[in-house]
């Protein structure tokens, strides 16, 4: 059967088996097949080779993939595809090249176009503004009327509701079709007063449609309940305005003047007009006056415009913080956990009592103590007389502050070059006591335990020293 194939649209095709041309059923696998060896015949005209020049390449079991380009499938119609090698019996494959319209209708989610030529025998007219015009010639099998001015059908209305003389309606009045109500939900209306209906909804029994009330009336309650209730309204008002005052604030606010909250008198303001309060308890424990002990359970302070928190003390410390279980007071900051400045005493003064009895401040951390100071950065009195006064800066990297700390910043610190004084300190030890060598002109001076050369230099005849090719101080 043949097989379709899309009109001017490149391809792969399957061309195959081929088998041994001796015994009929051995796959050839490799065959050399050319553009030249691929034979095509479209319709009725000559035998030519294909226009795509790939060589066929072998897939599997003597079946070989072969590639068709546009040109190969612009003709539409029958289009056989021949292959006659040397070494296998011949092959070929026959295909229908149909339009793209309808490759895609029949294997895709396009549409067949279908062109109308003729309408019953007769060729249409063309189309208008896309449609089909139409003349419409009878109407119930009699000729309609011509439109309107504005281009409608012409519609007379001969029955309502039935085929007979009895449903013909009667005269438009005002243009509209004249309607008289006689039942509504089945039932005949006196059709004479719509109140009830409008008030209650409709009810046939008792809320009939009884006629329309063309003029508008007024309601004046005289007595019985509604009125009093009416009444108290009125009075409820005229009490509520007249406690409002005169005039509201420049915020347009209602001003209010609170005598009691909670049922308690609420004392005078004081002389700035913030009013007073007295806190009797907080958390349910009362307080005693002045001297409050607050105990809370956490107090969190956020400020994102300034100080958090500012205590200011007249008599004795400002703050005094004891903890029964663990740290004093935790501070944790980006640029600074406690920022301590004093103007004739301490910025910040410790005493501890707990683990580190003989520390006045403990500090553990990455940097246990870092200290900035204009005059001393660190100034320290012990008890039995030692003490530290520091005019610069003192960073120690390897430890804590001991002298070996300090005297390892020392030696480290680089005097001339890359040589620090450690370095210097050991090149003047070889020099002077180290073993040495001399070769020719070349002298070398060892390191104390003899495992690297400290210094190597070359001098001329007289004895001076021409260049050092080794100079070595370090460890």
């Amino acid at each position: 059967m043949a097989n379709y194939l899309r009109q001017s649209t490149a391809v792969e095709i399957g061309l195959g088996p081929f088998v041994d041309n001796v015994d009929g059923f051995t796959p050839e696998t490799g065959l050399t097949i050319l553009q030249a060896d691929v034979r095509l015949k479209k319709n009725d005209g000559d035998w030519a080779q294909k226009n795509e020049t790939t060589a066929l390449v072998h897939e599997e079991n003597g079946w070989y993939r072969c590639l068709l380009n546009t040109t190969d499938t612009a003709t539409l119609g029958v289009l056989l595809v021949a292959v006659n090698e040397t070494g296998a019996l011949p092959v070929w494959r026959e295909f229908h090249v149909v339009p793209a319209n309808v490759y895609d209708s029949m294997f895709s989610t396009d549409l067949l176009q279908v062109d109308v030529t003729q309408w019953l025998g007769v060729a249409p007219d063309a189309l208008s503004s896309g449609k089909v015009p139409a003349d419409l010639k009878l109407w119930l099998a009699a000729a309609p009327a011509a439109l309107t001015a504005s281009g409608y059908i012409q519609a007379m209305l001969l029955r309502w509701l039935t085929d007979n003389a009895a449903g013909t309606p009667g005269a438009l009045i005002g243009g509209r079709v004249d309607s008289n109500l006689g039942a509504l939900g089945g039932v005949v209306q006196s059709a004479t007063d719509l109140k009830d209906f409008a008030d209650d909804g409709y009810d046939p029994a008792t809320n009939k449609v009884q006629g329309v009330v063309l003029v508008d009336t007024t309601t004046t309650v005289t007595g019985g309940a509604t009125a009093a209730a009416v009444a108290n309204v009125q009075t409820d008002t005229d009490n509520i305005q007249a406690r409002l005052p005169a005039a509201l604030t420049a915020a347009g606010n209602l001003k209010a003047d609170v005598e009691e909250w909670l049922a308690g008198i609420i004392p005078a303001p004081n002389v700035t007009g913030v009013p007073k309060v007295d806190l009797v308890d907080i958390d349910g424990a009362a307080t005693n006056g002045n001297n409050a002990t607050l105990k809370l359970k956490q107090l969190n302070i956020y400020n994102n415009s300034a100080t958090a928190v500012e205590i200011i003390s007249e008599v004795a410390e400002a703050v005094y913080i004891e903890s029964e279980a663990g740290k004093g007071v935790f501070v944790l900051g980006t640029t600074g956990g406690i920022v301590g400045q004093g103007t004739n005493s301490p910025g910040i003064a410790g005493r501890s009592l707990g683990a580190f009895p003989d520390a006045g401040i403990f500090a553990e951390g990455l940097q246990g103590l870092f200290v900035i100071g204009t005059d001393d950065g660190i100034l320290a009195t012990g008890g039995t007389g030692k003490s530290i006064s520091a005019l610069q800066d003192i960073a120690v990297s390897d430890g804590s502050l001991t002298l070996t700390a300090i005297a390892n910043k020392v030696w480290a610190t680089v005097l001339e070059g890359a040589h620090t004084a450690g370095d210097i300190m050991r090149l003047v030890l070889s020099a002077a006591s180290g073993l040495s060598t001399k070769i020719g002109n070349v002298f070398t001076f060892r390191n104390m335990a003899d495992t690297k050369d400290r210094i190597k230099m070359t001098t001329d005849g007289a004895g001076s020293r021409t260049t050092i090719t080794t100079r070595d101080g370090t460890l």
